[in-house]
């Protein structure tokens, strides 16, 4: 946990006063993390970055993400594991 806050830190302070483009950060992040990769811990935290960019960008638009994304609303069917047993 403290790895991943460690890492958003970083994420936060090279990304500060940026335009929220999400292909744009993902890449700049990509080659800022490029010594020690882009996998496991590093992924993670820039994942979640990336889905708050884009839900940011969805409320800024005042639109629901999906629709954003070129979609439409609709129902769909859960699936409720009732806690896997």
């Amino acid at each position: 946990m403290l790895a991943i806050a460690s890492i958003l830190k970083e994420v936060e302070e090279r990304s500060k006063g940026e335009r929220i483009v999400p292909a744009e950060l993902w890449t700049k992040l990509s080659e800022r993390f490029a010594l020690i990769g882009v996998q496991g811990i590093v992924r993670m935290a820039m994942a979640g970055f990336d889905i708050a960019c884009w839900d940011a960008l969805a409320t800024a638009a005042g639109v629901p993400l999906v629709k954003l994304l070129g979609g439409e609303p609709r129902p769909i069917l859960a699936y409720n594991s009732c806690g896997l047993g």
